[in-house]
């Protein structure tokens, strides 16, 4: 992607949060001789740094397309989960960061339809997301999402405060459990503005999903499950994983 698109998009980015929100955000320039994120959002003593990315295609879903009626297809978001790692190196590796400043990504899935699947892949990995069916205990019938089920990208970068999954006029903010700010990150006056808020405890509280707070390896599926087990008091579960398969309409 071109220096002159990212720039634009960061451009973008800041006139939404300078016009939406009120917020005092800056652009920051950019060095040859180290990684830099793209804007500084400040408010009420806080400093965010913020890194923009932008994800323009996706070969998978066009491969589904242009195949053989039938073709199936088990998505993979390796592509924008390597987006976010850049993003965060981006963040780290910033010289002028201080120890008590946020940090945010915001991923823009640029292109309505050719990126329509790009955001839900994005969340998937940044909380390592399942679904899981089945019965507890007192056998009543569940199906619910699992937060943290496998390998994340916000149980990994627990320094990562939040990532805004922008698609199209859907606007999502993904706040990370795990991190130092998470308590001050709730009480944040502009996450009404999101489309949607995604925070995995509060999920929790509410009954809605399952939360594997866990230091288990996520490799080791047989002991996760054996913990949420516990936890929900649960009878086995079925891990559901969905596919998709191009049946185009006939005309």
């Amino acid at each position: 992607m071109s220096q002159k698109h990212v720039d634009g998009d960061a451009e973008m980015i800041r006139g939404i949060l300078i016009e939406v929100l009120g917020l005092n955000v800056s652009m920051i320039t950019p060095s040859p001789k180290y990684k830099s994120p793209d804007l500084l959002i400040e408010f009420a003593g806080v400093r965010v740094l913020t890194e923009v990315e932008r994800k323009t295609d996706d070969q998978q879903f066009l491969n589904l397309v242009n195949s053989k009626k039938g073709v199936t297809l088990q998505y993979s978001g390796a592509r924008t989960e390597e987006r976010v790692k850049n993003a965060w190196r981006q963040i780290r590796d910033f010289p002028d960061r201080r120890p008590t400043d946020s940090t945010l990504i915001w991923l823009i899935a640029g292109q309505r339809d050719v990126t329509i699947l790009t955001a839900g892949a994005a969340i998937a990995r940044l909380y390592g997301i399942e679904t899981l069916e089945g019965h507890t205990e007192a056998d009543k019938y569940y199906s619910k999402l699992c937060y943290f089920f496998y390998e994340s990208l916000l149980f990994k970068y627990k320094h990562l405060d939040a990532v805004v999954v922008h698609s199209c006029d859907d606007v999502s903010l993904c706040l990370n459990p795990y991190a130092s700010r998470y308590t001050e990150w709730r009480t944040y006056p502009f996450l009404s503005v999101f489309s949607a808020v995604i925070d995995p405890a509060a999920e929790e509280s509410a009954g809605a999903a399952f939360f594997a707070d866990c230091d288990t390896d996520r490799r080791n599926t047989d002991q996760i499950v054996e913990y949420l087990r516990q936890k929900y008091q649960l009878r086995r579960p079925t891990i559901n994983r969905f596919g998709l398969v191009n049946m185009p309409v006939e005309p």
